[in-house]
């Protein structure tokens, strides 16, 4: 992981679950004292019981549309 500061500056990571004490925290704290951005996108800690996949992407703001437009934003 150290490797990745020489060639970028910002790592994304995606959750495939609940964002809090996923493996993006890990990284976040990895790299919190060096230049290097991090950006985690998972899903809030919560439990919902139904749902519709779509619907609660797009309210953690973890859709396509949503990432590549909060990706284009992030400055660098």
């Amino acid at each position: 992981m150290k490797s990745l500061k020489n060639k970028h500056d910002i790592v994304i990571t995606l959750e495939d679950g609940i964002l809090e004490g996923g493996f993006g925290e890990k990284i976040s704290s990895f790299y919190g004292t060096s230049d290097i951005k991090v950006k985690n996108y998972g899903i809030e800690k919560s439990f919902p019981d139904r749902y519709m996949v779509d619907e609660l992407l797009r309210e953690n703001g973890i859709t396509v549309e949503q990432i590549i437009k909060d990706l284009e934003n992030i400055k660098i």
